[in-house]
């Protein structure tokens, strides 16, 4: 089940995502996604993790495997620039999938969650990390908010020109690239090909594969499936059937918002 962010502070959604047992192949994607583990154990690219375990993953160039025993995880996906504020963190450190078990506030979120009935779980989450976002020291440095803006083009655009985004930054086109590699830890045309996957998704819902491939900006259907067996190891109709891309269009469900700072947790 999944829930829109109240707050727009760079939140994307919350998950709940429960497993009996089984592995699972994570595609490609530029955002960040922080898992708590409530319940069971697993394994993410060779990471074992177990209930009371928060880890973050995110900003793969390619498909991420992992395996799951009686799972019960929250997921917070986020953006890069609000990652890099609950953290202190570069971007880029997630595609390795790191712990956050060192850092009290997620530990301790991670039992308030477990504690809590699954209805409560997005509310609570939200408020504490809107919070712990508002409080924190670590503001965006001008290097994050330039590679957001270029990123935010990137997305925008079937074929953007690096050379006309890296002049409207007043900078090289290498110095754009090597801006990418250190915070986000992929060059800015990994970054739009994993964009434009996602995009074609959407599309896939309501076109055919071959106007899917030529809106998303694939020079036909053929380029679109082999892009999709790179960054999910899957074929498009695959996809489409593992992978779940129709959230914004889904209602908000059960959601509580009101009421749950007085729960107790």
């Amino acid at each position: 089940m999944k829930y829109l962010p109240m707050h727009n502070f760079g939140m994307k959604h919350f998950v709940h995502h429960h497993i009996e047992a089984g592995e699972s192949a994570i595609p490609a994607d530029t955002t960040i996604a922080i898992h708590f583990i409530l319940q069971g154990s697993g394994m993410h690219r060779n990471l074992a993790v177990r209930s009371g375990d928060v880890i973050a993953m995110g900003m793969n160039k390619e498909p991420m495997t992992g395996s799951s025993q009686h799972a019960s995880v929250f997921i917070a996906e986020m953006d890069m620039g609000l990652f890099y504020r609950l953290t202190g963190m570069l971007p880029a450190e997630c595609a390795q999938v790191i712990l956050l078990n060192d850092i009290p506030f997620f530990r301790h979120l991670c039992e308030l969650l477990a504690q809590a009935p699954e209805s409560h779980q997005a509310g609570i989450a939200e408020l504490r990390l809107w919070k712990l976002a508002e409080q924190n020291s670590y503001d965006s440095s001008a290097k994050l908010a330039r590679i957001q803006y270029a990123a935010s083009l990137l997305s925008k655009h079937q074929q953007p020109d690096l050379d006309a985004i890296s002049q409207e930054l007043v900078l090289s086109r290498r110095q754009l690239e090597r801006d990418f590699s250190l915070f986000l830890g992929m060059t800015p045309t990994e970054y739009y090909r994993i964009r434009r996957f996602h995009r074609s998704l959407r599309y896939l819902r309501s076109l055919d594969p071959v106007q899917a491939a030529l809106k998303s900006g694939y020079c036909d259907q053929a380029h679109m499936t082999k892009e999709y067996k790179k960054l999910s190891i899957w074929t498009p109709t695959q996809v489409l059937q593992n992978f779940d891309v129709d959230f914004a269009h889904k209602p908000v469900a059960n959601r509580l918002l009101h009421g749950y700072e007085g729960t107790g947790y």
